[in-house]
């Protein structure tokens, strides 16, 4: 599967590698973030239906 993936990256143009290099910055920066954001969502969903402000 890596070898697949270095023989596809090896002949990908330069805005197709700019892309996954640019999605690749996002999923790690944003990453550590997710848990927190979606826990929060789900917290204020369930206060809602229980009509807590």
């Amino acid at each position: 599967m890596l070898t697949n993936l270095d023989l596809y990256l090896a002949t990908a143009s330069c805005t197709e590698l700019v892309v996954y290099a640019s999605l690749g910055i996002i999923t790690v920066g944003l990453g550590p973030f997710l848990p927190a954001w979606i826990a929060e969502h789900l917290t204020a969903a369930r206060r809602a239906s229980q009509g807590i402000r």
